[in-house]
């Protein structure tokens, strides 16, 4: 029989072991309340795609005093989206129904603002970050074996006269937005494509990947799904995880 995961609001219990929250080696560890609120609200939209059944990728915009102005996130396999963002195709990324809330005299504002990602900006949303003036860019997770475009380089100095702040990838938050793109993958597609994908993605986190296929096996981010407000409580117990895995295999 399979061991199985069972979520309370108190502590996840695996068969057998305990995913404790507690400190690594005595150090330090990321908690949810550590986090900005530009990354906890970037999370919060990326765990709203992936409960409604797209990829769970999220976004905000904030501007030079620090306050969320927008907030999106992927709507690729939705079929509604708020007015002003897109939906069911495969331009419905995060950034994208950030950028496209936008109204034309607030390009003028953009240069100072922040817009932050679980993901690397693919090609499309890096042009459309460009095209709108805004020049800081902070993502969790690298992409670039995959669709990551903001280190793309062009002939004719374009991108360079924009004067780009790039900020990425964060570790532990690229392993947990890792953890949750895994789960996806392997729920959504077929094996040989999943794998694919996935294979890419082992080679910069192979242990978000890891923590990820174990928790697919144990159907984790399904239950958590039925519990209201559940991702603070998930993010600390995957951030554990991925502790005590790197601890694992340091030794």
């Amino acid at each position: 029989m399979m061991d199985r995961l069972i979520f309370t609001r108190q502590s996840f219990f695996l068969y057998g072991m305990m995913f404790e929250n507690r400190n690594v080696n005595g150090g330090t560890e990321m908690r949810w309340s550590d986090l900005t609120t530009p990354w906890k609200r970037s999370f919060l939209q990326a765990w709203e795609a992936y409960c409604n059944g797209s990829i769970p990728i999220g976004s905000v915009l904030v501007n030079q005093q620090g306050e969320i102005v927008l907030e999106g996130r992927n709507r690729v396999l939705e079929g509604t989206a708020p007015v002003k963002q897109v939906f069911g195709n495969r331009l419905a990324h995060a950034e994208m129904n950030v950028l496209l809330q936008l109204n034309g005299k607030d390009y003028e504002e953009m240069s100072e603002a922040t817009i932050y990602s679980t993901m690397e900006p693919c090609i499309q949303c890096f042009g459309a970050i460009i095209l709108s003036k805004v020049r800081n860019i902070c993502f969790a997770a690298t992409d670039d074996k995959l669709a990551g475009a903001t280190t793309i380089k062009d002939e004719h100095g374009f991108i360079e006269s924009r004067n780009l702040n790039i900020r990425g990838p964060f570790p532990i938050l690229g392993e947990v937005q890792m953890v949750l793109r895994t789960d996806f993958l392997l729920r959504t597609f077929t094996t040989e494509r999943a794998e694919e994908l996935i294979a890419a993605h082992a080679i910069d986190y192979p242990i978000g990947v890891s923590v990820g296929r174990t928790i697919f096996q144990l159907n984790t981010l399904q239950e958590v799904k039925n519990v209201s407000d559940g991702f603070p409580l998930l993010f600390d117990e995957l951030v554990t995880k991925i502790k005590q895995v790197k601890q694992a295999h340091s030794v």
